[in-house]
C-alpha cells in the first residue's frame, strides 16, 4: 500500500487523534510520495489512520469519520500542496513542501500559549483536541502542535485555522 512503484513514500507527519480513533492503537498519519526521477515534485498525498498494534499498516477513514471530518488537498506547486482538515465548525491547514533533497516536511501557522504566531513553522508532532460532550468526544476543537521556526526554535500551539 505505500510502496508504489516509480514512487518514494515519505512519512510526513502522525497525528494523536485523543480518543477519536477506532482504538487506542491509532494515529491518524499524513503520507506523501514523490517521483523517484523528479523528487522535489510531490505525486500523491494521503490522510488515513495508522496501527500501531498492526506494524503501522494504514487504513482510509470509515463513514462515520468521512461524515464528521473533510480533508482537501490542493496543490500549489509542483513541489507545495496544502492540507485542509474541516469538521462541522472548524478548519485547520498545513503545507506539505518537498525541500531540495526530496525530502516532505509540514508547515503551519501556529499560535502559542503567550498569543504569539509563529508562521511557517515546520511541525514535528500534532495532537487533535476532541470536543467532548459528557466526555464523549463529538467533534474537534483545535489542533495543536509541536513544530520548529526557520531560526531553530522549538514552539508549541494551536494550529491556525482557516
Amino acid at each position: 500500500m505505500l510502496r508504489v512503484p516509480g514512487l518514494a513514500h515519505h512519512e510526513i507527519l502522525r497525528i494523536d487523534p485523543d480518543g477519536l480513533g477506532p482504538t487506542r492503537n491509532y494515529e491518524i498519519a499524513i503520507d506523501g510520495w514523490t517521483r523517484l526521477l523528479t523528487p522535489r515534485g510531490i505525486a500523491d498525498l494521503r490522510v488515513w489512520w495508522l496501527d500501531r498494534s498492526k506494524g503501522n499498516e494504514r487504513s482510509p477513514f470509515g463513514p462515520t469519520v468521512k461524515k464528521r471530518v473533510r480533508v482537501e488537498f490542493r496543490r500549489k506547486t509542483a513541489s507545495t500542496w496544502s492540507v485542509h482538515i474541516h469538521s462541522s465548525s472548524r478548519a485547520f491547514k498545513f503545507d506539505v513542501v518537498a525541500d531540495d533533497t526530496g525530502r516532505l516536511r509540514a508547515y503551519a501557522d501556529i499560535v502559542d500559549a503567550d498569543g504569539v504566531r509563529v508562521q511557517d513553522c515546520e511541525v514535528k508532532r500534532a495532537e487533535l483536541v476532541a470536543r467532548r460532550f459528557l466526555g464523549i468526544p463529538i467533534g474537534l476543537k483545535r489542533l495543536d502542535a509541536s513544530c520548529v521556526d526557520a531560526s531553530g526554535v522549538t514552539h508549541r500551539g494551536a494550529v491556525q485555522g482557516e
